[in-house]
Parts: C-alpha cells; sequence; structure tokens
C-alpha cells in the first residue's frame, strides 16, 4: 500500500468569529497548495504551502476554522479518495466546490448524524471527482472544543481499498485482542472474587471505551446517541479510568499505604470528585489541561507504590510496573501527537492501541501472578502459625510425612515441648500480652534451633525454613535427626527455657515438660509418634525432671485410663453408679450430726474402682459435671422419700469448682431442692478444692444464689491445692474441712501440728465450723477436741456405709 500523507495545515484566516459557509465570501478563504513529490499524479504536483498559521490553529478554540485545498486542472475525470484520521473532531463539513458552484456536501463530524449515508463504517473518508477544465476547491469546515490537529491521506485506485481494509484490519486486532483480555480478567475476577479486580474491570472496560473512540470504531458498537454521547463525556470517561486505576493499585499492591490513616485516601478520593465535576461542568480545554496534571499524578503515584512493593518481595509488581510504563508511553505519544509535539503517521497512530494492549496484557500477567501470590498465601497461612510463622498442626500431619519418606536416617526422634505455665502467664498479664510473650520465647527457640544441623529443617511453601512446629498454644515441636545427639539437643532446649525473660518489670521463668518419643522404632506414623511423645510429656514428675522419653509402660497407663473413661461413660448412662455415706460427728458429744454423700462405681469388669482414681480422670475429661447431676437428683431424690435424715442433721455433697463456673447450675440445683421440698439449710455443698477454681461472676453469682436459697458451702480438702485462702472469701464459706494429711500427722509432725491447730482457730475466728477428715485414731480425735475442732470425719469414728445402714444407724 502507498500512501500520501498530508499535514494541510492551511489555518486561520478571519477566526474571529465562527462562520457559515452560507454566508461568507469564498474570497477571503485563504489558498495554500503543497509541492509533492513527482511520483505523485500531476494534479498534485504544483502546491505552495504556509505553516506560518498551523500552531495557533492546533490549540484549544471554540471558534469555527476553515481549510482550503485548490486543486489543478486535471485533463480529465479523475476520482480521489480523503482520508481523515482525527476521529474526535466534534463538526466536520466537505465542500466540493467547482468554478465557483457547490456540487457536494458531507458531513463527517464526531457529533453529527451521518453514519446511516454509507453502507459499511470504516472510518472517515470522503470520495472527491475531479473535473476537467474546471477549477477544483474543496472547503474543510472544522469547529472543535479540542486540539484540532487534522492529519488528511489522499489515494488513488487500489490503493483505497487497501487502505481501507488495512484501517479494518487496524481497528479489528487491536479491538479484539483487548476484548480477549477483558474476558480472560472477568474470568479471573469471577474466580477470586478479588475486590481489587472489580475496579480494574472498570479501568478495562474504560480503557476499551477510549480506545475505540480514539481510532474510530465506537461506531461499530454503539448506535449514533451513545457515540455521541461518549463523543461529549470523554474527559469524563479518562477522569472515571484514572480514579479506578488508583482504586485498583490500592486494592491490588500491599502495603501501598503512604500514611497510616485512612484519611490520604478519602481526600485523594474527594480530589477525583472535584476533577469529576470539572470535568462535566467546564469546557473541554480547562477540563482537559487539569487531566493532564492528573494523569502525570497519578502515574507517579503508581510507579512509586509500584516500585515500593517490588522491593519488598511483590513480585506481581514487575508486571504491574511494566503496564503502568505502557500507559504512560501510550498516554504520552498520543497527547504529543495531538499536540503537534510529534508527526502524525502510521507508527504514532498505532502507539496508543498498541500500548494499550501491552499495558492490559500486563496487568493481566499481573493478575495471574497476583492469583498465584494469593494462592501461596493461603498454602502459607494453612501451613504455619499466624503468630510466629512457624509451621503449624497441619504442616506436621499433612504436610510434614511426605518429608520424612525421603529422608534416609534411620533413628529420628520427635521432641514435644509443653509452655506449662502459659495459663498462669494469662492470667497475670492478660491472654494478648501471654501470647506476645510465649510467641517471642517460640521464635527464639526456633532461632537457637537453627544453628544446629541435626534438628530437621522444615522448608515452607514462601522459601523460609523454620527447626519447630507449633503444635497448639502451648504446644512446640522438633525432630531430631541423631537419636546419639537427642541429649545435646535437649539440654540446648533446656539451657534456654530456664533463662528469664523479662515481662513488664519482671523477670518470669517458664514452666515447661519435654517428652520425646522415636521414630519409627517407637511408632511407624506421625500419628502414633506425636500420641507417644504427647503421652510423655504429659508424665512429667518432680522426681524426674523436666523430660521424659516414652516408653509402652506410659501407654499401657494411658490405655488403662481411656478405658476407664469409656467404661464409666457406659455405666453413668446405664444409672450404675451408687453412693454411701460417711457420718460425721461431733467431737465433744460424738453424736451424729450429718453425713458426707460418697459416690462409688463397681464395674462388672473391673469391679470396685477407687474414686481417686476415676474422679480426677472425670475431671480431666471434662466429664465430671454429669457425674455431679447424677448424685445430687440421686440424693435429693432419698433425702425426699426419707424426711428424717435431715432433721437436725446436714448431708454434704461434694461438686467440682468446674460446676460452679457453669451458668445456671445454681439454678438448676434450686429448681431440684424445691422440685422435692427438701430443706436447703441442711444441705451443704462441698467445693472440692483440688480443681482449679477461677475467680469469675459466673462462680458469685452461683454462690450468691446457692446462699439465698439457703444452701451452706463447704471447702473440701483444705490446705492443699490451689488459693485456699481467696476461696474463703469467694465462696463465702461455712465450713472448713482440714485435709487429712495435716490431720494424720499431728501428733508426729510439728508443722502438720501448728498448721492443723491454726486452721481450726481460723475457722473460730471466722465463725465457721471446722470439720477434721481422717480422723484414724482416739489419739487424734482428742487432740483435736482439745484444739476446739468441732466436726470429725474418719474410719476412727464411722466408715463409709450403704444407704440403708445409714439410716438403721440414724434410726439406732
Amino acid at each position: 500500500m502507498k500512501s500520501i500523507l498530508f499535514f494541510l495545515m492551511l489555518f486561520f484566516g478571519s477566526l474571529s468569529h465562527a462562520y457559515n459557509v452560507d454566508n461568507i465570501p469564498l474570497s477571503v478563504l485563504p489558498t495554500y497548495v503543497q509541492n509533492t513529490p513527482s511520483s505523485l499524479p500531476y494534479i498534485f504536483n504544483q502546491a505552495t504551502f504556509d505553516r506560518a498559521l498551523y500552531r495557533p490553529s492546533q490549540r484549544f478554540s471554540d471558534e469555527v476554522i476553515w481549510h482550503k485545498i485548490d486543486f489543478p486542472t486535471p485533463e480529465k475525470t479523475t476520482s480521489i479518495d480523503l482520508q481523515v484520521s482525527n476521529h474526535l473532531i466534534d463538526e466536520l463539513d466537505f465542500y466540493l466546490v467547482q468554478d465557483g458552484q457547490q456540487t457536494q456536501h458531507w458531513r463527517r463530524g464526531a457529533n453529527q448524524v451521518w453514519q446511516n449515508h454509507v453502507s459499511y463504517y470504516n472510518g472517515i473518508w470522503v470520495n472527491l471527482t475531479l473535473q476537467p477544465e474546471q477549477q477544483n476547491s474543496l472547503y474543510i469546515r472544522k469547529h472543535s472544543r479540542g486540539p484540532l490537529l487534522t492529519p488528511i491521506q489522499l489515494y488513488q485506485g487500489e490503493e483505497t481499498a487497501h487502505a481501507k481494509l488495512s484501517t479494518t484490519l487496524f481497528w479489528t486486532v487491536a479491538l479484539t485482542g483487548v476484548l480477549v483480555l477483558l474476558t480472560f480478567n472477568f474470568i479471573i475476577f469471577l474466580q477470586f472474587r478479588y475486590a481489587a479486580f472489580g475496579y480494574y474491570l472498570a479501568f478495562h472496560c474504560l480503557v476499551f471505551l477510549s480506545l475505540a473512540m480514539m481510532i474510530g470504531a465506537s461506531r461499530w458498537f454503539f448506535p449514533e446517541f451513545v457515540h455521541h454521547w461518549l463523543i461529549e463525556t470523554k474527559v469524563t470517561l479518562f477522569v472515571l479510568a484514572a480514579w479506578s486505576l488508583y482504586r485498583f493499585t490500592l486494592g491490588f499492591l500491599p502495603n501501598s499505604s503512604p500514611a497510616t490513616s485512612t484519611k490520604f485516601f478519602t481526600w485523594v478520593d474527594w480530589i477525583f470528585c472535584i476533577y469529576f465535576i470539572i470535568s462535566v461542568v467546564f469546557s473541554e480545554k480547562i477540563s482537559a489541561i487539569l487531566f493532564v496534571f492528573m494523569q502525570l499524578s497519578m502515574i507517579l503515584f503508581c510507579l512509586r507504590y509500584g516500585i515500593s512493593s517490588y522491593r519488598k518481595g511483590f513480585t506481581a509488581a514487575r508486571f504491574y510496573l511494566f503496564a503502568i510504563i505502557m500507559l504512560s508511553v501510550g498516554s504520552t505519544i498520543n497527547s504529543m501527537m495531538y499536540w503537534d509535539l510529534i508527526p502524525f503517521n502510521d507508527i504514532t497512530r498505532a502507539a496508543f492501541p498498541l500500548c494499550s494492549f501491552l499495558e492490559l496484557l500486563g496487568f493481566a500477567i499481573a493478575f495471574t501472578d497476583k492469583a498465584k501470590q494469593i494462592e501461596l498465601d493461603t498454602t502459607v497461612k494453612i501451613q504455619t502459625d499466624s503468630s510466629t510463622g512457624l509451621p503449624n498442626r497441619y504442616y506436621y500431619f499433612d504436610v510434614l510425612p511426605l518429608q520424612l519418606s525421603k529422608l534416609k536416617h534411620s533413628d529420628l526422634a520427635l521432641v514435644m515441648i509443653e509452655i506449662t505455665s502459659h495459663s498462669q502467664l494469662s492470667q497475670a498479664y492478660g491472654p494478648k500480652q501471654a501470647e506476645q510473650a510465649t510467641s517471642t520465647l517460640i521464635q527464639n527457640l526456633d532461632n537457637t534451633l537453627a544453628q544446629i544441623q541435626s534438628v530437621l529443617s522444615l522448608p515452607l511453601p514462601n522459601h523460609t525454613s523454620k527447626k519447630l512446629i507449633r503444635i497448639s498454644t502451648n504446644k512446640v515441636a522438633f525432630i531430631s535427626l541423631s537419636k546419639a545427639e537427642l541429649t545435646g539437643h535437649i539440654d540446648t532446649v533446656q539451657k534456654f527455657l530456664d533463662t528469664p525473660i523479662l515481662i513488664g518489670h519482671l523477670d518470669f521463668h517458664y514452666q515447661y515438660n519435654i517428652g520425646s518419643a522415636l521414630y519409627p522404632s517407637q511408632s511407624n506414623s506421625l500419628d502414633s509418634l506425636y500420641q507417644n511423645a504427647l503421652i510423655a510429656c504429659n508424665h512429667i514428675r518432680v522426681d524426674i525432671g523436666t523430660w521424659q522419653s516414652f516408653d509402652q509402660t506410659l501407654k499401657q497407663n494411658y490405655a488403662h485410663q481411656l478405658h476407664l473413661l469409656t467404661l464409666l461413660t457406659q455405666d453413668l448412662k446405664n444409672d450404675a453408679l451408687y453412693f454411701e455415706i460417711q457420718p460425721q460427728v461431733c467431737l465433744t458429744s460424738r453424736k451424729i450430726i450429718g453425713g458426707e454423700v460418697l459416690l462409688r462405681w463397681k464395674n462388672s469388669q473391673l469391679g470396685m474402682v477407687s474414686p481417686g482414681e476415676f474422679i480426677p480422670l472425670a475431671e480431666q475429661a471434662g466429664l465430671i459435671c454429669k457425674l455431679t447431676d447424677f448424685v445430687i437428683f440421686r440424693v435429693f431424690k432419698w433425702a425426699a422419700q426419707h424426711p428424717e435424715l435431715l432433721l437436725e442433721r446436714t448431708l454434704s455433697i461434694n461438686i467440682s469448682a468446674l460446676d460452679m463456673l457453669h451458668e445456671g447450675f445454681a439454678t438448676k440445683v434450686i429448681a431440684l431442692q424445691q422440685y422435692y421440698q427438701i430443706p436447703a439449710s441442711q444441705l451443704v455443698m462441698e467445693v472440692t478444692e483440688t480443681s482449679i477454681f477461677e475467680n469469675s461472676h459466673v462462680v458469685f453469682d452461683n454462690v450468691n444464689r446457692l446462699h439465698k436459697a439457703g444452701f451452706k458451702l463447704s471447702i473440701d480438702d483444705f490446705g492443699v491445692g490451689y488459693s485456699s485462702m481467696q476461696n474463703l472469701i469467694a465462696l463465702q464459706t461455712n465450713e472448713l474441712k482440714i485435709d487429712r494429711f495435716f490431720v494424720a500427722q499431728s501428733l508426729t509432725d510439728k508443722s502438720s501440728a501448728i498448721l492443723c491447730r491454726n486452721m481450726i482457730q481460723l475457722s473460730s475466728e471466722m465463725n465457721i465450723s471446722s470439720v477434721a477428715e481422717g480422723i484414724e485414731n482416739e489419739e487424734v480425735a482428742l487432740q483435736l477436741e482439745q484444739w476446739r475442732c468441732l466436726i470429725g470425719q474418719g474410719y476412727h469414728l464411722y466408715r463409709p456405709m450403704p444407704c440403708d445402714d445409714y439410716l438403721s444407724l440414724l434410726r439406732s
């Protein structure tokens, strides 16, 4: 294809007003002709061209501007095709004048209705038929609010068909590429529903509209009135596109905030809003100039935070930066071309569509990288602990087996570390600070183990590696690759954990247990290895230090305990448990003044099971509350059937501190007491103090309700366990039971005697009853009586007995 590009910059005759072609003498219009290469037909060979008034005519103007082309008289009738490359001129009229008479008129402006006058739209084309022996002149009337550059190309013969086909192919390739990318990104949006993708799709659609308008293809897709509306609001659409790109940048790039406050972004949104109003209200001359500054600021903003994000390791930012650079290059070339700073030719005309395509392609690839990054972040989130970045429980059970299968080591060891003082730390400083302190401790321990080569490194999806696995809030584990070096590894851990850390203004010493199990000699799966290490960790006793290695005996004990719980649950459902009564006597008169209810369990497989064995297990397994409900229901029903039980006598029922931590416990007990119509004042609730007691509003509410209903409260096993003095006040205690440990040694151990005597004196001064448990001989009973202990209980006085025997005892 051979093309002749004319920059017919023939402007500015009389431009002080907008002229109408019907009332202006043609003689006042300036005539400019141009010398052309000799290879062109002779009708173009004779021309002079003056650029003196070119630049003023290219600036923003609201006035009508006329152009005139005088063609030399041809020897025969000649057909010429004229193409205009600027598709954004509001009004564009062509008048063919031959020998002073107008012979043809074409309307081709962006805001003029003319598309229906051609069978197929493929740009702005005018077919001129030059007549021989006549003066042929073409008058061009332009009226546009934007820059008025009008590149014109002239074709003859087959060159016209080639040019039209070339234009159509250019539009098709450019717009198809953009549509394909839009479809691709829309699919990504539907898959991830990522908020920033929505802004990008809006930006992409606006770029598509802008591109269609600039290359002249918008008439393909829209009716005339829609096309006109797009031309009228093009600057507004550009502002919306810039705002969409800004919002997309905030969502796409991580840590793109230049300030900690969101006020900055609010102000930027308001600035865009002002630009939007300006683009609607003011002329294109003002809004376009302001848009140039806004566009420049927008590009600088995107480049700055794109580079910042890339430096921080966000790899998707590289293609984001590529896209922004392409956007900048395309916009710059397009602006310079329409402002006559660079030539308007096939290359510069294609720059904006090409850069737009590359820009959107860059964003599409960035989206793909972002999707990969999101997938990576999700994988990392699934496999790691959020507080420490260490591998988590999921990593241990689902990722680690694959890694171990690749190891050639025959003897590995899983080391489980439990921070047992985490709960106390949480109570002392609050859960948030406790978690921060524990997380810091674990991270520092991981850094210490990182120096040991024979501890297994655990690779993570983010290309980092750790040594520790955080199994739970207070449990971590690592794998030793050498059985011979296991002791040295644990020594390193113990030395580290024995070092106090500063929390607030205090040096805090962490308490911990360590359990270890061998793989594959003691276990052939990570699941059972975990179980064995946990059993060893939970088996720590004071006499063996802080580390216990696993052996089969420990597992047998745990298996026995699990079997006990299973049988206990079954017998509780089958109503197979029962209770006995141990009388309590006044030490002065030796008269029976009450009895303590003691739960008993006789299993068909195991026979009699000691309460000291199954009660602690029930507390650990969360079964104790069901046992309490069982006892209270049976005792209340039995007491209602035998009213003489509570005549001047009390009945004590053991409950766990865990019962008092349940909302509605007191309400349930009071409702049952009222149902069976038994006197609450003769019922004593003995709180087992060996369970951890928490000072909470739930406990206070249950205590107040029970006292208000008339129940008495007693602290069992006083002197051992947790915060005894605090419980005396919190429970508003009516009775204090001195633990058998002190009572049994009161005659042989001076310290026990002092403590026992002081507890009795404390009860007396607080005006509460003192009950001594575990009286095994008369000498102890007499000693307690001498110390003014009120009530006694023990084998020397009465052994626990069946309910019927207790009733018979009372009657005799």
